[in-house]
């Protein structure tokens, strides 16, 4: 004999309390097939076209067609299961005046039409945030004379909405403008989720899907490439508080958002200021890949990431970049620049530009030269951010040099170009680092050296630092491991050679 248990039930608008027998509800009655339509509306929202339901939201059964002149028809029942089929909550059975059937177990909510609006519900307050079934089953007597289900996806009271849709472009922002066609834009779409969820993001242009992913795999960006026809390109994005499975369920809707994007053969292409700089060693634009701008004179080579996790992008005012940092680091392969060491009357004047946006203290770049015969790089020289500004450090051997631009850097987090001139001439290398907004300068760091220095090393975006530890140690200071350092927005690298 089955024993009676108390059971969650349906919030109306009046207080329900009810005992009923256990037992599976899809056992209950037989399966029937009509040309019944049945749905919801959720906050008076039909809810086909809205899938998330939140605590205290309304939910309201209705027919979708008329059904007023069927002698058979005598209620509808509805109820909630969870993903395992687990019964939720306890039926809620509309019926017509006397009759409802005795074997109908549940809440009995009385209603003169089937064609008017049922009485509200709510999800019980006690349910988990996940994905449940509605279930309607449409009655005559004891029969069910058609079965249909919903899935929806239950937040509780999880805060979980679409603030903003925008997209950005890369190289120097001159404020808004039309797209060009061809380019690699970044779309991003702002997300309020609160802890527990992991919202699924889904990216259409037009119909068609161009992207998809959860938020923590940075599916809130998005790189796509713009298609040559010109005119409005409408991009679309819809979101999920989270998968059950590992795709949205069939029939499902999330919050959408639209953005209507005019692309135009008349735009003008982003500004670089590479373009206005001499013969390029190594050029990357970093518009959306990681290829450099033009062939350079030696290995102008796609980039290499020094881990397996993929390359990220982020926006910052108008145009986007890459990110670096110790857990985003980038070699240039093979990377070899000209130090003429035997010239009695000039040398060769490497100019390195760098636009970026700090984010966090850590290495920006880092480069290493060998000596002649050596396998082991005997000269490093790194630019870092730090709390105090921009900092040149050099390592030649045991020996240290530094040199600081004082600015306040992580405060402004804007981008910025800093540059770095370097040079080999008679057994001394020398370095200064410029910095723009306003033009600041270190003193020029000039240090000897032993053999012949080659110009064959190693060059990287982002990277532990090498700086030596203090001696003493801020027990404040934050762990800066694996902090994002800045967003790059182009890399330039020139050759002068100049007079003595």
């Amino acid at each position: 004999m089955c024993k009676q248990i108390l059971k969650r039930v349906l919030f109306f608008s009046f207080i329900i309390t009810v005992f009923v027998s256990c037992g599976e509800m899809n056992t209950l009655f037989p399966s029937g097939t009509s040309n019944y339509r049945v749905s919801a509306y959720v906050n008076n929202k039909m809810i086909k076209d809205y899938s998330i339901i939140k605590n205290g939201d309304t939910i309201r059964p209705a027919f979708l067609n008329h059904i007023s002149d069927d002698p058979d028809l005598t209620g509808l029942q509805v109820y909630i299961e969870d993903s395992s089929g687990n019964m939720v909550s306890e039926a809620i059975n509309y019926s017509l005046p006397g009759r409802d059937s005795s074997e109908n177990k549940g809440v009995l909510v009385t209603v003169n039409d089937l064609n008017k609006a049922f009485p509200v519900f709510s999800f019980p307050k006690d349910l988990k945030v996940g994905q449940y079934t509605l279930f309607f089953n449409v009655l005559g007597g004891k029969d069910v004379l058609h079965r249909s289900s919903q899935i929806v996806y239950y937040v509780s009271d999880l805060n979980f909405s679409i603030d903003d849709i925008r997209c950005y472009l890369p190289g120097v922002s001159e404020g808004p403008q039309l797209i060009p066609p061809g380019i690699t834009i970044l779309l991003e779409v702002a997300i309020t989720s609160d802890e527990g969820l992991d919202p699924y993001i889904v990216w259409y242009n037009g119909e068609k899907q161009i992207g998809a992913g959860k938020l923590s795999e940075y599916y809130h960006h998005l790189l796509w490439t713009v298609p040559e026809t010109t005119g409005f390109q409408a991009i679309k994005v819809e979101i999920f508080p989270f998968l059950a499975d590992n795709k949205p369920a069939k029939d499902t809707k999330g919050i959408v958002k639209e953005l209507s994007l005019p692309v135009s053969s008349k735009a003008v292409n982003p500004h670089s200021f590479g373009a206005e700089a001499g013969d390029a060693v190594y050029w990357y634009e970093f518009k959306g890949n990681l290829e450099p701008s033009k062939e350079s004179r030696w290995n102008g080579a796609i980039l290499v990431k020094t881990q397996e996790n993929p390359p990220r992008w982020e926006p910052l005012s108008d145009v986007y970049g890459l990110v670096v940092g110790p857990d985003d680091a980038y070699d240039i392969p093979d990377f070899s620049v000209s130090l003429n060491n035997e010239s009695d009357t000039e040398y060769d004047l490497h100019t390195l530009k760098i636009r970026f946006a700090p984010k966090n203290e850590g290495t920006l770049f880092q480069g290493s030269f060998k000596t002649a015969g050596s396998d082991v790089p005997s000269l490093n020289m790194e630019v870092l951010i730090e709390k105090e500004g921009l900092l040149l450090f050099i390592q030649n051997g045991s020996e240290v040099y530094q040199e600081l631009i004082s600015s306040d850097l992580l405060a402004n987090k804007e981008f910025i170009i800093t540059t770095l001139n370097f040079y080999s001439y008679k057994n001394e290398f020398s370095a200064y680092l410029e910095l723009q907004k306003p033009l600041l300068s270190t003193k020029k760091i000039a240090i000897p050296y032993k053999g012949t220095l080659s110009g064959d090393g190693i060059f990287r975006f982002g990277a532990k630092h090498n700086k030596p530890k203090q001696e003493i140690v801020d027990e404040n200071a934050q762990d800066l491991t694996s902090k994002d350092v800045a967003i790059i927005d182009e890399f330039f690298l020139e050759l002068n050679r100049k007079n003595l």
